[in-house]
């Protein structure tokens, strides 16, 4: 962290405070269906929202490395929920701990990606929903790794898969599951024995 004393409690509780907020006001949308579109695509933190993965010169890669690609269909989706994300969150991240975020939303999506008969069988919408809590999901396990934890900064270059920390908290992996999991952290009480909600 740059300038924020993660051991501080009273920084850790106004953290999970406005993250909270923040991801309350993400599944609500979310789940009613209410879903805004970006057309301006995310690209930022080592990772670009794209439709298609764009072709680029081999020469151009000597000079720039590609940043992780997150192909998706639902791009202007994506990039919306990473555009918030990025103002709820931003606050507590530094630029080490933003490409971790960011890793782990990406991976995140990427293993939420529609099953071929979610595609065939026109479930988009619910694949949608699943792709966007999933991402959800994964910030809210990322500031509560966060606020239990100090990883080492990620050493990985752009375009390399990210070994995301993702062992002190279980991954919900279906729907309901995700559903569930959003709906008991945001149901949580404070320490302070004041409902956080």
């Amino acid at each position: 962290m740059t300038e924020k004393n993660t051991t501080d409690p009273s920084c850790v509780t106004r953290l999970h405070f406005h993250a909270k907020e923040c991801i309350r006001s993400l599944a609500g949308k979310i789940l009613s269906g209410d879903i805004p579109l970006d057309f301006r695509l995310w690209s930022g933190a080592g990772v670009a929202v794209v439709y298609r993965r764009p072709h680029r010169p081999p020469k151009l890669k000597e000079w720039y490395p590609d940043p992780r690609f997150l192909e998706t269909r639902h791009a202007p989706q994506v990039s919306w929920i990473f555009e918030e994300l990025w103002k709820g969150f931003h606050t507590f991240l530094d630029s080490k701990s933003k490409a971790r975020f960011y890793e782990r939303l990406t991976d995140a999506a990427l293993s939420c990606s529609g099953t071929p008969e979610e595609k065939r069988d026109g479930k988009f919408s619910l694949s949608r929903q699943n792709l966007l809590l999933a991402i959800l999901v994964e910030a809210v396990l990322f500031e509560q790794d966060l606020r239990t934890s100090s990883p080492a900064p990620s050493s990985l270059s752009s375009g390399e898969t990210a070994d995301t920390d993702r062992k002190l908290h279980a991954r919900p992996e279906t729907f309901l599951e995700r559903r569930r999991f959003l709906e008991q952290v945001l149901a949580e009480v404070h320490p302070s024995g004041k409902n956080a909600g």
